[in-house]
């Protein structure tokens, strides 16, 4: 240790020994004062239909793949952001992608390029499609059909995998240097370095019956039964399955500079920066806005379209069954999550509320006039948010009343959303309920108070009132109501369609109710957990190392965990769907990392580790806010060796970073 550490540390533990006599005092101010870092928190969601990376993509996007139901982002940074249908898995980026290239989308599987070369796939794996050959070297770029991917090397040779009943993965032999390749339904494409073009695979359509003649190709696409190119002169040859029309190039086009594909529909970019499209509208995936700005890149998914500006953001239209269509917007730091049937709810620090998924009846449709929020509540196909002064505000379905907010309902302290009710505790500690009651679901118990939390299922409500009991009303007929004895002090209750869960004090879980999907089978090792969910018939637990358990039913992959998901802080559970809240920062976290990556700047996450304040140095303000949180499990901040508990080993390493950076 050089002379200037021992003065600096010295003078820390000086410092350290006078703020320990007045840290009861001290503490109490802290905590009351302070607000959770904004460090950026992701979102990923898995299930029926989910989204991944909630960072702000608005206007750092580089490239675009769309997929069936998917859409997938590619970021200056080499991030990878995705969104749409995840069932599969498919929009479940992995934690620990390295930095991308470049990106492809399948009909239920993504695959992304890295910048060293490597490939990576996620989603379906139906065919093989994402058991990536071994060996495969370093590849240049890549291309994914409804079930298969292919990659073109660096040495310009075409390696592909996955479904291969129609020969779309055998490769012809001796076609020379290639210079792209392009993937559609059952069929590959390839631009050889002399500017024409080779096809194999189903060729029912005449997809892979390349027109005589046609040379000086500079790119090509592939729809699901009908291929795209684009020649050196700007002018358009298309040929395949025209069932929609989608191989009748206008005669009047102008010049084109880049082409694209759906599945019977085909896009164009001309020079201008203008986009134009043709072939099947069936969705809107034709319906080019009238208003939209010079676009620098187009991309078409199965039925719908998506395109970036020249000033980088995101512009998608047609289909949006599964929220593909439904650009993410930024999210400074998500710090809490609620998860619909289809759609999922985002709090930001700065009191904001994002939604995105289905929107069928306006449950993504947030207020423009919503204020200040603390939190939020998501029902079957509504959404409920608390202001910070304790109003409620409901949007979405209200076929049976659930956002129906009674007049004189109170100052609110706490909400919860049944698949067609919602439930409030009020400041005083009385549950109040609103929407349907078929099975008294919203009439709760008389003599009923002191209250702390609700949760509630498709038809029955569950309160936890201050002392640690639980109380049930609504539908039995399952045994969700039959709350069991000797249960214990409990600290969290959760509500899926037929069952209902508790987490204990000692960290333990309880189950009752439906058990037909195993959803009540706790794990006989499960323990130190922190957080419940339910979903329609599968449980989520979140243990205090943040790992995430899942049990249940699996019907929608909302129990198939992402093997590198990383630090979950929140857990949500709704229909076949499963969301989390995930700490970025937590990813190679260790004590006394200032400057992790050496690019002479801490970032967001480097900051997190020790610079509280945000002030530029680590210094007694950021220690008092430390010691304010000591033995605290799981906090909002300070934990910064990832330990799950403030500690000593984070004295260490906020110490090991001291003074100005």
């Amino acid at each position: 240790m050089t002379r200037s550490q021992t003065l600096r540390r010295t003078g820390c533990n000086r410092w350290l020994n006078t703020l320990l006599g007045a840290l009861p005092a001290l503490a109490g101010a802290l905590l009351a004062a302070r607000t959770p870092s904004a460090h950026a928190q992701t979102v990923v969601g898995w299930g029926l239909i989910g989204f991944s990376n909630i960072d702000d993509i608005s206007n750092d996007t580089v490239k675009i793949a769309a997929g069936g139901f998917h859409t997938v982002a590619l970021r200056t940074d080499g991030s990878v952001a995705c969104w749409g249908r995840n069932d599969l898995g498919q929009c479940t980026v992995p934690y620990e992608l390295g930095p991308v290239g470049s990106i492809a989308a399948g009909l239920f599987h993504t695959v992304a390029l890295t910048q060293d070369g490597a490939v990576s796939c996620w989603g379906s794996n139906s065919d093989g499609q994402c058991d990536v050959p071994a060996g495969i070297g370093p590849v240049a770029s890549i291309a994914a059909g409804d079930a298969h991917t292919v990659a073109l090397r660096t040495t310009s040779s075409v390696t592909c995998w996955g479904d291969n009943g129609d020969g779309q993965c055998n490769v012809p032999v001796g076609m020379g240097p290639i210079a792209s390749v392009a993937a559609g339904a059952f069929h590959t494409g390839a631009l050889k370095a002399d500017g024409s073009v080779a096809c194999w695979g189903y060729n029912g359509s005449g997809q892979c019956s390349v027109p005589a003649g046609l040379g000086q190709i500079v790119m090509i696409a592939a729809g699901s039964h009908h291929n795209v190119a684009l020649r050196a002169d700007g002018t358009v040859a298309c040929w395949g399955l025209n069932s929609r029309g989608q191989c009748n190039v206008p005669a009047a086009i102008g010049t084109v500079t880049s082409v694209a594909a759906g599945g019977e529909h085909t896009i164009v970019l001309k020079s201008d920066g203008s986009v134009f499209c043709w072939g099947s509208n069936n969705q809107g995936q034709c319906a080019v806005p009238a208003s939209l700005a010079p676009i620098a890149a187009i991309a078409g998914g199965l039925y719908h379209t998506v395109t970036i500006s020249q000033g980088g953001s995101i512009i998608a239209w047609g289909a949006n069954t599964r929220g593909q269509s439904t650009v993410p917007t930024g999210r400074a730091s998500v710090q809490e999550i609620a998860a619909g049937n289809l759609h999922t709810v985002a709090l930001d620090a700065d009191g904001s509320v994002a939604c995105w998924g289905n929107n069928s009846v306006g449950q993504c449709g947030v207020p423009t006039d919503l204020g200040p929020i603390a939190s939020v509540a998501a029902g079957a196909f509504h959404t409920a948010a608390l202001g910070t002064d304790g109003s409620v505000t409901c949007w979405g379905s209200n076929n049976f009343g659930q956002c129906s907010v009674p007049a004189d309902l109170g100052r609110v302290a706490s909400l919860a959303s049944g698949s067609e009710h919602t439930v409030a505790v009020t400041k005083d500690g009385f549950v109040s309920c609103w929407g349907n009651n078929t099975s008294g679901q919203c009439t709760p118990p008389a003599g009923l108070f002191e209250v702390a939390s609700v949760a509630a299922g498709a038809y029955h409500t569950v309160a936890l009132t201050a002392n640690g009991l639980v109380v049930c009303w609504g539908y039995n007929g399952n045994g969700q109501c039959n709350v069991p004895s000797g249960l214990g002090t409990v600290a969290m209750v959760a509500a899926g369609t037929f069952h209902t869960v508790a987490l204990t004090a000692d960290g333990s879980v309880a189950c009752w109710g439906s058990n037909a999907h195993g959803q009540c089978s706790v794990p006989a090792a499960l323990d130190r957990v922190v957080s419940v969910a339910a979903g329609t018939s599968h449980t989520v637990a979140l243990t205090a190392d943040g790992s995430v358990f899942c049990w249940g039913s699996n019907s929608e992959g909302q129990c198939d965990l992402p093997t590198t998901l990383g630090k979950v802080v929140q857990i949500a559970a709704s229909g076949a769907r499963t969301v989390v809240r995930i700490d970025p920062c937590a990813a190679g976290r260790k004590a006394g990392a200032a400057d992790s990556d050496a690019d002479g700047v801490l970032d967001a996450c480097e900051r997190a580790r020790g610079d509280f304040d945000l002030d530029g140095e680590v210094g007694s303000a950021d220690l008092s806010a430390l010691l304010a949180l000591w033995g605290a499990v799981r906090p909002p901040y300070g934990d910064l060796n990832g330990d799950g508990v403030v500690g000593s080993a984070d004295i260490a390493a906020l110490l090991s970073n001291w003074g100005p950076y």
